[in-house]
């Protein structure tokens, strides 16, 4: 199939006989690493194993790459570069699955820099898998998507502002509008609930933006998990006393250290940028370097960073009894699952924990419930973490076997 006058190259789905498009970065960048989140690794070569049809998607043809084999068992996978910014779009649909209105998905936006393009669609193909267990266990009959923006390494003019940002989200509302409603987008990281409104006012496929965004909804999620994960663990509730150590103080990471304060937790906390130790000057929490966060001695420990952060030789170097945090992809790859397990460390699934931002942006934007009454809906995340933790005891499987079976069940039960 020739390429498209945009440098769009064409996907043929075994599984799928349209054709849908793909961009893609050189093939040898840095081919064989293993997936995660569920995704074999790609392909290192000829003299390897051929990788199995089903649910392979084959990039046919395109300048940029040659053969290049991407397994994923995606419904959809657009990649191409944004003709304002160049930046590379990559928007992942995985599952449309008993989503209402049918055939739609929603995930967030994610605008980063990466050094191999590659990564930046991994990050799509794994982050929108777990918007639909998200969606799933949440019950928000959403499906499970995700948009990546993909900005080169070396991009000088970080972080984006004025006039190059908006061409960046104006390239993003382009695409969304094209698909015509089958991808809602939202805010995610390096995106913002201000950036949501104003995409919206180009195209009606966008929300995270009503009633002060999603950032406050995941939060409060997360709180409710940590309180019932906590009784779980230490038999109480109440966390006054508990040693909780916080990696990452974004949006979602400083108000979950506000919660955590206000409830008489013992707090430490850290993030790559420094200047965020004026707030735990601020809350009297004590700050730690980011390097060696995760081993740091305490009894909760809240990822609220970037995905993949947690690798077998990582938690077996942990002490603390408890993961709940707000990172996406929290495990380098699902069998650490198993090694959380046997190192006797609980771990709330990331799905479950962060869902609360879907749930308080549905019952905000689709189900028009009150602020006050959509942060209700969203400490019901407690009581499925919960249910999570107690199947897992008594499968005497991982807590994420018995969550994703959780959200199998549901989307049986919606279909």
């Amino acid at each position: 199939m020739p390429s498209t006058s945009n440098a769009t190259a064409h996907v043929k789905c075994a599984n799928n006989s349209s054709p849908n498009r793909c961009f893609a970065p050189p093939a040898e960048s840095r081919a064989g690493r293993r997936g995660t989140a569920g995704l074999p690794a790609r392909s290192a070569g000829k003299d390897e194993p051929e990788t199995p049809s089903v649910g392979v998607r084959i990039v046919e043809h395109d300048a940029m790459a040659q053969g290049l084999q991407v397994p994923f068992e995606h419904e959809l996978v657009i990649v191409r570069p944004g003709p304002r910014s160049g930046y590379r779009f990559i928007i992942a649909i995985h599952s449309s699955r008993a989503a209402q209105p049918p055939g739609r998905a929603a995930g967030g936006c994610r605008l980063a820099r990466y050094v191999d393009p590659l990564d930046g669609l991994y990050d799509a193909l794994r982050l929108s898998q777990g918007m639909s267990r998200k969606a799933a266990i949440a019950g928000t009959r959403t499906g499970g998507a995700k948009c990546v923006i993909a900005a080169p390494a070396d991009e000088s003019l970080w972080p984006l502002t004025g006039e190059r940002r908006k061409d960046v989200l104006r390239d993003l509302a382009e695409l969304v509008d094209e698909l015509d409603g089958r991808y809602l987008t939202g805010p995610d990281v390096g995106t913002t609930a201000a950036d949501m409104q104003w995409v919206y006012r180009l195209t009606p496929y966008a929300a995270g933006f009503a009633g002060g965004g999603t950032t406050d909804g995941t939060a409060v999620g997360v709180h409710a998990c940590i309180s019932t994960a906590a009784e779980h663990v230490f038999g109480r509730r109440d966390l006054a006393g508990l040693r909780v150590t916080i990696v990452g103080l974004g949006g979602v990471g400083e108000r979950l250290a506000r919660h955590l304060v206000h409830a008489g937790a013992e707090l430490t906390v850290t993030d790559i940028d420094l200047e965020r130790q004026a707030l735990a000057t601020e809350i009297g929490a004590q700050w730690i370097d980011a390097d060696g966060a995760q081993r740091h001695d305490c009894d909760i420990l809240a990822p609220c960073a970037l995905g993949a952060t947690l690798t077998a030789e990582e938690v077996r170097g942990m002490t603390c009894r408890l993961v709940v945090g707000a990172a996406n992809n929290q495990l380098a790859s699902d069998d650490v699952a198993d090694v959380l397990t046997e190192q006797g460390i609980t771990w709330v699934p990331d799905f479950v924990a962060n869902a609360g931002g879907l749930l308080y942006a549905v019952s905000i934007a689709r189900d028009h419930l009150s602020e006050p009454d959509s942060l209700a809906v969203v400490r019901r995340l407690g009581d499925t973490a919960g249910e999570v933790l107690r199947r897992a005891e008594r499968e005497r499987t991982s807590t994420l076997q018995s969550a994703i079976r959780i959200a199998d069940q549901r989307l049986d039960l919606a279909d």
